[in-house]
Order: C-alpha cells, then sequence, then structure tokens
C-alpha cells in the first residue's frame, strides 16, 4: 500500500507541475529502419533540456513540460536535422504520449576508392608488360625517372618520366644504362658505360647533357656538399669497408682530412679471403697489385668477399640534414 501511496504522489506531482512522458520513435523516412543513437532534445521559451539518444531500436524517453512553446529537435551526423513545435494535444488522462519522427537521409557525395594498406607491406608503384626497371629516382615535382629495359638491359635501356599516374615522356639511350646517381645538388643523373647525362625537367620537357665519365666519377661524384669558399668530399667506394672525408678550400687551395671511418672486423675478413682462394687467384691479384700498386688482398676482397652475404656496405654520412 505504501508502494502505491507513493506512485500515486508521484503522478499527481508530475501532472501538477505540468509535465508528461514523451515516447519518440525515430525511423528512416525511406527504408522506415529504426534509428539508433539520434540525439533527440527538447526546448521551450525559458527551457533546453541535454541531449538523449535513441536506443537499437530507435526509441528514446523524454519527460517534457505541457508548454504550448514546446518544440522537440532531433540531430544526428548523417540525416537532415528535424524540429516539430507543439508536437501533441497533451492529455491529461494519458501519462505517456508516442511522437513517430521521420528523418530524411542526407544526400552523400562519392569519392574516389582509398586503398588503406598496412605500414611496412611494399606496395606496387609501377607496372608494364612492355620494359622492367633496373633503377629509380625521384624528380624535384614529385615525379618518377625510371631506367628501364624493354627485353636485355644489355642491348638497349630507356628513361621513363612517371607521375604515379602514367607515363609522360619516354627517352631511348643509345648505350647500355647502368644506374641513376644524384650529385650533390641532388640532380639525378643517368650512368652508362661512357657517359654520364644530367637532365632537368622543365615545363614537361626534358633537357638532357651528357659529360665523360671519368671527369664526373672524379670531380663531381666524390663532392658531399659545398659552402660557399669549401668543397667537402669523399674517397669512398662501396667496394673498400673504409673511407675519409676531406675539405677543399678555395680562398688558399688546401686539403684537409676531416674523419676516416673504418669497420676494422669487416676490414679484417674483407683481408683475410686472399687466404682462402686458388692460386689462379692469388696469381691474378698479385698481377693487378704489380700492375697498379693496390695491395692484392683488397683486389681479392673487392672481387669476392664484396660478394658473399657477410660483406656489408658502410654507411656513415657526413651531414645528417
Amino acid at each position: 500500500m505504501k508502494l502505491i501511496a507513493f506512485f500515486l504522489v508521484v503522478l499527481f506531482t508530475a501532472s501538477a507541475n505540468g509535465q508528461i512522458t514523451l515516447r519518440v520513435t525515430v525511423i528512416d523516412r525511406q527504408t522506415k529502419d529504426a534509428l539508433s543513437h539520434v540525439g533527440v532534445f527538447y526546448k521551450t521559451k525559458a527551457d533546453q533540456s541535454k541531449t538523449y539518444f535513441t536506443n537499437r531500436n530507435g526509441v528514446v524517453h523524454l519527460t517534457v513540460p505541457t508548454d504550448d512553446t514546446l518544440s522537440i529537435q532531433t540531430e544526428h551526423f548523417a540525416y537532415e536535422p528535424w524540429e516539430i513545435n507543439n508536437p501533441f494535444v497533451f492529455n491529461a488522462k494519458r501519462d505517456t504520449v508516442d511522437l513517430l519522427i521521420r528523418m530524411r537521409f542526407m544526400k552523400s557525395t562519392s569519392i574516389d576508392e582509398v586503398v588503406v594498406k598496412p605500414a611496412g607491406v611494399p606496395d606496387t608503384v609501377f607496372q608494364s608488360q612492355r620494359v622492367s626497371v633496373l633503377d629509380f629516382e625521384f624528380l624535384p615535382n614529385g615525379n618518377m625517372l625510371l631506367l628501364a629495359y624493354p627485353k636485355n638491359p644489355r642491348k638497349n635501356t630507356e628513361l621513363l618520366v612517371y607521375d604515379s599516374y602514367e607515363v609522360k615522356g619516354e627517352i631511348p639511350l643509345g648505350e647500355k644504362g647502368l644506374e641513376l646517381v644524384r650529385d650533390f645538388r641532388g640532380n639525378p643523373h643517368v650512368v652508362t658505360e661512357k657517359m654520364v647525362y644530367g637532365f632537368q625537367e622543365n615545363n614537361n620537357q626534358i633537357q638532357m647533357a651528357g659529360l665523360s665519365k671519368e671527369y664526373f666519377m672524379t670531380y663531381v661524384a666524390p663532392i658531399v656538399d659545398t659552402t660557399v669558399s669549401k668543397y667537402f668530399f669523399s674517397n669512398f667506394n662501396p667496394l673498400y669497408p673504409a673511407f675519409e672525408y676531406f675539405t677543399f678550400d678555395l680562398m688558399d687551395s688546401a686539403y684537409r682530412k676531416i674523419a676516416k671511418i673504418e669497420d676494422e672486423l669487416m676490414m679484417e675478413l674483407y683481408r683475410s679471403e686472399y687466404k682462402w682462394v686458388d692460386v689462379r687467384t692469388k696469381l691474378w691479384a698479385r698481377e693487378k697489385e704489380q700492375e697498379t700498386g693496390i695491395d692484392k688482398e683488397i683486389w681479392v676482397g673487392a672481387n669476392y668477399f664484396t660478394q658473399s652475404v657477410y660483406y656489408k656496405e658502410l654507411y656513415a654520412p657526413m651531414f645528417e640534414r
């Protein structure tokens, strides 16, 4: 009896204060499907409620005042906002009033497909049934320069300019292309058996200029960077586990050694390779030593040890940035 009396008091108080329970059901206007997590709130001239959200069945219950300025509003990121003023005529005999809301889906815009792949997994950037890629470099405008060959790289190679969508240009080389390298300014060059070709891309046009391979390897390739009065260069050789950094001052024509980098363990293995080769190879290495003055152990190490899985090319950049 006490519990019944308590509910009667609550109902009487709600009625006295001019409140009623509103059961709101929200559905899609076209599909008639129930919409979950739709924000529903009410406003009066003097008050605004917090936002309530519909459940999985698209239903939410609100206790609203019986005010003739009452408006019910809904919001959802995928549907047009909805609002109704004075949504019903209050019936004092009913403690719950149903309200059905049909929301209109916003117009959508289709975008191009976006493929998301896990980090660290290789992706195919360029593929062709006509040519195979031997080497590549990036141009300043973001395009790629590809050194490619149709069938045999020994017979004919060509340069392709690729913008990630299509090949913008093709340049056949009259000789075998070996690799693409950059000079100290970051300009890409293609190295062939006899020449080195530098090129630039301006207004979708490729400009090329050739110079002697011997000149490039002697005076350009060793340069790491420059300042107003100094050149920084090295005697780095990918087939030798040691090299040095130098400077050349244009003001007084002075050379100076900055640092020496050497992998001592690698050097020991590199030179000991001579002990394990056959007699014919040792005779060949001694002949090379007499011919060039370069130690026979270096000849064997450069031609045999560097081809093994134990050799690692030195990596010690002079500048981090």
